[in-house]
């Protein structure tokens, strides 16, 4: 078996690799990352924690409210029933304190229910 790692080239995460499951972090240019982790080219890496730049949080923001947005407005065109569902995400997206956590924790997005 095999498990996700990020090269690290001067404190920036600059690619993602694979690796074995065994493998030990014994190059400090390679870390393995546990799974299901969202660590991602560009991330900082400070030699024990993985952290997103502040531009990186902005547009992330920015991308999932305008998804948010625009899978709204086609629920209200066709007067779906997750359309509150959508809303709350959105509302709790727009609630979050963008400073507070480093990585976000991500409200989960409503998985879409429209065939």
């Amino acid at each position: 078996m095999s498990k996700r790692a990020a090269h690290i080239a001067d404190g920036v995460v600059t690619n993602i690799i694979v690796v074995d499951d065994d493998y030990d972090n014994s190059d400090p240019t390679v870390v393995a990352l546990p799974d299901g982790s969202q660590v991602s080219f560009g991330w900082l890496y400070d030699g024990s924690n993985f952290t997103m730049t502040q531009d990186m949080i902005t547009s992330t923001y920015n991308d999932l409210v305008a998804s948010a947005n625009n899978t709204i407005s086609s629920l209200q065109a066709s007067n779906d029933p997750a359309l509150p569902t959508w809303q709350n995400y959105l509302a709790a997206l727009q609630a979050m304190d963008l400073t507070a956590n480093n990585p976000p924790q991500w409200p989960v997005r409503p998985s879409n229910t429209r065939r």
